[in-house]
């Protein structure tokens, strides 16, 4: 404490706190690289760098002194330089206290503050977000959800926290058609939301309800993923599809079948020679070619190659003849005598032609 200035060491009695202070002149009293600066008899040590001490502009690095809640005689600080961005480190931008009170609902001080723009890289247990969101889940400075700030309000958008995400998006006002946007089922038509592949935060989309079969049209019906991967071999989608039956008429550049197989020569949905899907494999039934090149469910040869045994190919006989009567696609034939050479009948038989007994 002291009563005047020759008291002092540095020769200066600072009027307001009647304590020590650095002398104006000399800097004495200051750190290195500090300098004393004074107004209306108060005195401050200050090296100009952004928080530091001041009185007038020129005090400070940045050519900002803010004065905030400052009483009488008290320095205000400098700030960093919302023009020429000085005064921040290193992605981090200086923004005035209009900029940051818009983003984040009020302003909390009058002068400038550096902050981080939206994107930028954050620790969630500080405040350095122009947003004031720092996103738990990525570490990035996120949309405010107050005041929707870092959406396109313009377009409809607004800021929600989706799976702990902070997303822009256009509010669902009315459920959806199959393909459109959703967040819940009941943000569609059908009352199926899907989201495939799964994105934390990111809408997903409605999908046929396999349930309803609502969804799909004409001879499509509402397939599960797991009809699909046992009718292909392979889970292809965590989501439900329309899909055609076996039978259907089908596009061959679509892949529109639930088999995976449209059959070029019929223009309809096949089986599938993989899984051999939808045959009574349990009864011997694969799915293969027939005699008309279409792949169809059939029974696997088992005969003998004696005459009357099943057959698909002359190859499967004996003698070299397999006739096919009244057989409906992919139902095998029977193993007939050969009237060329006279194999397959029985000593005193002769095998004739169909016009020969005919």
């Amino acid at each position: 404490e002291c009563t005047d200035d020759r008291s002092c060491l540095t020769e200066n009695c600072d009027d307001f706190s009647n304590e020590c202070a650095c002398n104006p002149f000399t800097s004495f009293g200051c750190e290195d690289g500090e300098k004393c600066v004074v107004q209306g008899g108060s005195s401050i040590c200050t090296d100009g760098s952004t928080g530091s001490p001041c009185f007038f502009d020129e005090d400070c690095e940045n050519e900002i002194c803010a004065f905030e809640n400052a009483g009488p005689g008290s320095p205000g600080f400098c700030s960093c330089n919302s023009d020429t961005g000085a005064g921040c480190e290193d992605g981090f931008v200086c923004y005035t206290s209009e900029e940051y009170g818009s983003a984040q609902g009020f302003a909390i001080t009058t002068s400038n503050s550096c902050l981080l723009p939206l994107g930028s890289a954050c620790d969630p247990q500080r405040t350095e977000c122009l947003s004031a969101v720092c996103d738990k889940v990525t570490n990035l400075c996120a949309c405010n959800s107050f005041t929707n700030f870092g959406c396109d309000a313009e377009n409809g958008e607004v800021c929600n926290v989706r799976d702990g995400l902070y997303v822009c998006e256009v509010p669902i006002t009315s459920p959806g058609a199959v393909g459109d946007d959703c967040f819940e089922d009941d943000d569609c038509e059908t009352f199926s939301c899907v989201f495939d592949p799964p994105a934390p935060g990111s809408p997903g989309r409605c999908s046929c309800n396999s349930t309803t079969q609502e969804g799909c049209e004409g001879e499509y019906f509402c397939a599960t993923p797991g009809e699909i991967g046992a009718a292909v071999g392979a889970v292809v989608s965590v989501s439900p599809f329309c899909k055609l039956p076996v039978g259907a008429i089908c596009d061959p550049d679509e892949n529109d079948c639930l088999t995976g197989e449209c059959d070029v020569s019929t223009n309809t949905c096949s089986c599938n020679s993989f899984t051999n899907f939808p045959c009574d494999v349990e009864n011997g039934e694969t799915c293969a070619l027939d005699s008309s090149g279409s792949f169809v469910c059939q029974v696997v040869n088992t005969g003998n190659g004696s005459t009357g045994s099943p057959c698909f190919s002359n190859d499967d006989c004996d003698n070299n003849v397999c006739a096919f009567e009244n057989a409906g696609p992919g139902t095998p034939g029977f193993c007939s005598c050969n009237s060329d050479t006279g194999l397959g009948c029985d000593e005193g038989f002769v095998c004739y032609t169909a016009e020969e007994y005919a």
